[in-house]
């Protein structure tokens, strides 16, 4: 029997993951949730898609029990990763500044530089690295 939780990222709020046996869909993980999955045949892989992104396939056994967690890059940890950069973006803006509008200006155009960049990097070069799963 092999459980499978979702952790809680903070993208994809309302889009499952799809679960993959060997290439096979049998079954689909929403957002924070835990399934379990039986495996048929005596050896198997496991893998989970979003889109076009997928995960490493994981080897599994008919007689294992383990748990796979699942998940995208976007944690919370990096989120709060990245909020150095434009906190000192702003601080090095706002003295070039004369209104506070220009401020938040510059604020919603690093954060759209941003986005933009990771969009780009994780639709290109780092498809493969989207979704992670590993076992606990």
């Amino acid at each position: 029997m092999i459980h499978i939780k979702r952790r809680k990222d903070l993208s994809e709020f309302f889009s499952p993951y799809t679960i993959l046996i060997d290439g096979q869909e049998v079954g689909k993980i929403y957002r924070g949730e835990a399934k379990e999955v039986n495996i048929n045949n005596e050896i198997s892989y496991i893998q989970f898609k979003f889109q076009f992104f997928k995960t490493d396939k994981i080897l599994v056994t008919k007689d294992l029990d383990l748990t796979i967690e699942v998940g995208s890059f976007f944690t919370k940890y990096f989120a709060l990763a990245t909020l150095p950069f434009i906190v000192i973006g702003i601080i090095l803006n706002s003295y070039n500044a004369n209104q506070d509008l220009n401020i938040l200006i510059q604020l919603f155009k690093y954060i759209g530089i941003f986005f933009i960049s990771i969009l780009v990097y994780f639709t290109t070069f780092g498809h493969k690295k989207y979704l992670t799963a590993r076992i606990l």
